[in-house]
């Protein structure tokens, strides 16, 4: 499995839940660039970033797409960034939360939704 630099970046949205937008990148640098760009497009639209990172991994995502509908279909993710990167998917909304609260591992975690999918 060839290691790529993943784009993980964690935005608000108006109900106050956390979307994950998740990109593939051939090396840190251009990693650092597109989330440069992209935090800044963001800032200009004022939407809130919670989370914006950059991390080695062999993890795969479906291609990001904007949600076309508050009807379209979304995948719940808990991501761990501590002491590595661990995203472990979720059946639904509700007990992506009660996961994240009870888990007592180490560093950050955060419940995310996507319209993005894991790829196997």
């Amino acid at each position: 499995m060839k290691i790529l630099f993943l784009m993980i970046l964690l935005t608000r949205n108006g109900a106050g839940d956390l979307n994950a937008a998740f990109v593939s990148t051939g090396d840190i640098g251009e990693c650092q660039l597109r989330m440069l760009a992209v935090r800044g497009i963001f800032h200009s639209a004022g939407v809130e970033v919670v989370e914006g990172r950059c991390v080695a991994s062999g993890l795969r995502f479906s291609e990001f797409e904007h949600a076309r509908s508050s009807r379209q279909a979304r995948h719940f993710y808990l991501l761990r960034f501590e002491p590595g990167l661990e995203v472990l998917e979720q059946p639904e909304w509700r007990s992506c939360h009660l996961n994240a609260r009870n888990d007592d591992s180490p560093g950050l975690r955060y419940c995310a939704s996507s319209v993005q999918r894991l790829l196997r």
